[in-house]
């Protein structure tokens, strides 16, 4: 993936902690819907409260498009990504991803909790990834140095 300042990133470089991982293209007005109406309150909410953090990852081919829109599909304050065209083809196929946009919960090791996260407003939404951040597993306390 690339990062704003153009530098090549895996996703394990990113992930050590909960993660939400926020699929968007930057020509889709539910995607940007989502994000603002969904994603991002529950972000400022919940992810100093409960120890997680949300990525917003694009699917466009075109990086001046995404610097572009970054304001209206995700926010500076957060890690944004680009996935290059052939990550991006690896990724639907294996996860079998239909359409976007699209929000994966990740532990902090990286592994997929859930492939989707539901709910048909945000007070659903919010009860339902709660569920599922009850399942994940948070990064081990560091011991103190002897």
């Amino acid at each position: 993936m690339e990062t704003l300042a153009g530098d090549t990133v895996m996703l394990a470089d990113v992930v050590d902690q909960p993660t939400l991982l926020y699929f968007y293209f930057s020509t889709c007005t539910h995607s940007a819907n989502y994000f603002k109406r969904y994603l991002w309150p529950l972000y400022q909410e919940l992810a100093d409260k409960e120890g997680f953090q949300l990525v917003g990852i694009s699917a466009d081919s075109d990086p001046d498009l995404w610097q572009s829109a970054l304001t209206d599909y995700s926010s500076p304050e957060l890690t944004n990504l680009r996935m290059t065209e052939d990550a991006l083809d690896s990724w639907i196929d294996t996860y079998e991803i239909v359409g976007f946009p699209r929000a994966f919960l990740l532990d902090s090791d990286g592994t997929i909790r859930a492939f989707k996260i539901g709910g048909s407003d945000y007070p659903q939404l919010k009860e339902k990834f709660l569920e599922l951040l009850g399942t994940v597993s948070f990064p081990s306390p560091k011991t103190a140095s002897r």
